[in-house]
């Protein structure tokens, strides 16, 4: 696997992270972050990576849609991440998504 040298700067993971090959990852935790000194998000943790996972809507939607609501129907549960790419801002730009992994 090639090393993403811009990622390995970021505490977070990114599309690139996922660019060779999506993973299967265990949910460990979430924990509650802040960005710009007053924007909180959700950190999904996970056993594999030291990296976590800033969630956005839909991948908190997805989540969600596969384990339940709460954090600890997620803990021990796996998700496989991957790339793919999306609208933002009216560009099409890389994204990370969650998805059931696959069987």
């Amino acid at each position: 696997m090639a090393i993403n040298i811009r990622s390995s700067f970021s505490k977070y993971l990114q599309a690139s992270d996922f660019a060779d090959a999506p993973q299967v990852l265990t949910i460990v935790g979430i924990d509650i972050a802040t960005f710009g000194g007053k924007e909180e998000k959700l950190v999904v943790n996970f056993k594999e990576l030291e990296k976590g996972l800033v969630l956005n809507k839909t991948n908190c939607d997805l989540i969600c849609d596969l384990y339940g609501n709460s954090d600890s129907e997620w803990k021990g549960n796996k998700i496989e991440l991957y790339q793919t790419n999306t609208q933002f801002k009216g560009k099409m730009c890389k994204c990370v998504r969650a998805r059931a992994p696959k069987a």
